[in-house]
């Protein structure tokens, strides 16, 4: 998985976790270009790591790529990855999960996640 997949996919549980609305994931507090976030979204779903998106891949620059991303949701191979991911093996609190989340944000020195995910819960 490339790091703006993760990065996005990261901040998604961050925002599942928390009860937030989801799409709040995708705007400019993840720092990456529209279009970044965007393939980063279009991969993940494609990928089957999460669902409930709309991808339209653009035709020209008058009809750039576009993801929609209310009603986003992890599969169950994203939650399989993420869990893998912060070693999540067992039953953790919610404040215990925030903590995973920023730590791994801030070892690959995204503060960006990791300030969507302090927020988040």
């Amino acid at each position: 998985m490339e790091e703006n997949e993760e990065k996005v996919l990261l901040a998604l549980y961050s925002q599942i976790n928390s009860g937030q609305k989801q799409a709040k994931v995708f705007d400019k507090a993840l720092k990456l270009a529209e279009e970044a976030t965007a393939r980063a979204v279009g991969w993940l779903y494609s990928e089957d790591y999460i669902s409930g998106v709309q991808v339209r891949f653009g035709e020209d620059e008058q009809k750039p790529f576009l993801v929609t991303v209310d009603n986003i949701a992890l599969t169950g191979k994203g939650d399989d990855y993420i869990k893998q991911l912060l070693d999540l093996a067992e039953p953790l609190s919610k404040g215990e999960i925030r903590r995973r989340i920023i730590k791994r944000a801030e070892n690959k020195g995204w503060a960006d996640v990791a300030a969507l995910a302090a927020a988040s819960f």
